[in-house]
């Protein structure tokens, strides 16, 4: 799973399922026009697309995670690592949360129109989700950074870490975030982008954080 890259859009508040049965059927229908589906063939698609099994995690990403667990343990409120909120904003849909969960992570329930009392617990690895299909918006749209504001409130800092130079990196800058690209295989060419700050690496992050 490409955290922070877009997978898909929803620009209604049309159940995600429905959606999803539909765009599997055009895919198939060219290859089977002839003859209905399998019935088990989008029900199983669904289940396994819901969950970490349709997908894989980079190998930094679950390592990451165990770090700043241990860093917040550690810490007793003189670092800027004591008491982060960490968060996704992700071009997609309602699935998220349990694709997340299967990996191991602790996903909070914090997310576009809930209540951030009841939803925020800071041992939570992932502590909000804001999602193209709650906000009505995808990056690079400025709006969908803005919803993550108003749902934090009170907060100075906003730091957007992805690995596309225009959606994360550059949407980020114009949303009055500070930004660092994730660029894992060192591809983006310093001289044709000019300065940017990356990591090729999750655990490349500390640094950036003081």
């Amino acid at each position: 799973m490409r955290l922070g890259l877009s997978i898909i859009r929803f620009k209604f508040k049309k159940s995600s399922l429905v959606v999803l049965r539909s765009i599997i059927h055009a895919t198939f229908r060219p290859f089977n026009s002839e003859k209905a589906l399998p019935q088990r063939l989008v029900p199983d698609l669904l289940i396994r697309f819901s969950s970490a099994a349709g997908y894989t995690l980079y190998p930094d990403v679950l390592p990451f995670f165990k770090s700043l667990r241990q860093i917040k343990a550690a810490s007793y409120g003189d670092s800027a690592w004591s008491q982060p909120i960490v968060g996704i904003i992700t071009n997609s849909d309602n699935r998220v949360p349990s694709i997340l969960t299967n990996f191991g992570l602790r996903v909070g329930l914090w997310r576009h129109g809930n209540d951030f009392q009841a939803s925020f617990k800071a041992e939570d690895d992932i502590n909000f989700l804001i999602l193209s299909y709650d906000v009505g918006f995808e990056k690079p749209d400025s709006k969908i950074f803005d919803a993550t504001k108003q749902l934090i409130p009170g907060q100075e800092r906003f730091l957007h870490i992805g690995d596309d130079l225009q959606k994360d990196y550059y949407a980020a800058k114009r949303a009055g975030w500070e930004g660092l690209l994730l660029d894992r295989k060192a591809e983006t060419i310093q001289e044709n982008v000019g300065p940017v700050p990356r990591i090729t690496n999750l655990q490349e992050l500390t640094s950036h954080i003081i």
